[in-house]
């Protein structure tokens, strides 16, 4: 559950960064 959150989070942090 841990890394599913992580992997969740830099995913929306690179969407964010990227736009």
């Amino acid at each position: 559950m841990s890394c599913f959150c992580l992997c969740y989070c830099v995913k929306l942090m690179e969407f964010r960064t990227h736009i």
